[in-house]
């Protein structure tokens, strides 16, 4: 188990290294609604993350978003850190892999398997679109790029799809997206 001390001086890496100072000496995050300032990322630990572990991270503007098992955790940071350089200011921080549009993908979707009720009669494919918690106020915006057709679900960060099926890497590709599958069938929900 760690000291208090050993768990403050990570902090203080941790901020001396991620966090900008702005005018006046103030501290702040990076702006974690920056689309393009984020990557999308598998982060393995020495151990599963404590309340205090998560905190570190979240300072460091690292959105951990859920367990993926063998302690490795799907992430949301930003983008111009690199594993080394994180791996020098987070010491419990194994490995740092970027999280491939094929693991985005569901296993239908990756195999090309389709089910019918998730094909339109004009060829698109219909998709459930999972982003991070921190991308939903411009997961419009962004997923609007690849289709005229977005839905959101209010109480959660998904997103219903229509897209032509050959956008469907390029959507996938997104930073803010964590998951896409085929949409649900409706007679089921």
């Amino acid at each position: 188990m760690r000291s208090p001390t050993a768990v403050v001086v990570i902090a203080l890496c941790l901020v001396q290294g991620m966090v900008e100072v702005a005018a006046g000496g103030e501290k702040s995050l990076p702006n974690r609604n920056a689309d393009k300032a984020a990557s999308a990322v598998k982060l393995e630990f020495s151990a599963p993350l404590r309340r205090t572990e998560r905190q570190i991270l979240a300072e460091a503007g690292i959105e951990v978003a859920e367990y993926l098992g063998s302690n490795q955790y799907l992430a949301l940071m930003p983008a111009p850190a690199t594993s080394t350089a994180l791996q020098e200011k987070i010491p419990f921080l194994r490995a740092v892999k970027p999280l491939t549009v094929a693991e985005k993908l569901g296993a239908d979707l990756l195999a090309g398997r389709l089910p019918d009720h998730a094909k339109t009669a004009d060829g698109q494919i219909k998709v459930r679109v999972q982003v991070f918690d921190s991308q939903k106020g411009i997961a419009g915006q962004v997923l609007a790029r690849h289709s005229n057709s977005v839905r959101a679900h209010e109480a959660s960060s998904a997103w219903d799809v229509q897209i032509p099926r050959e956008k469907l890497q390029e959507l996938a590709a997104e930073p803010i997206v964590k998951r896409v599958e085929a949409a649900p069938d409706p007679r089921l929900l």
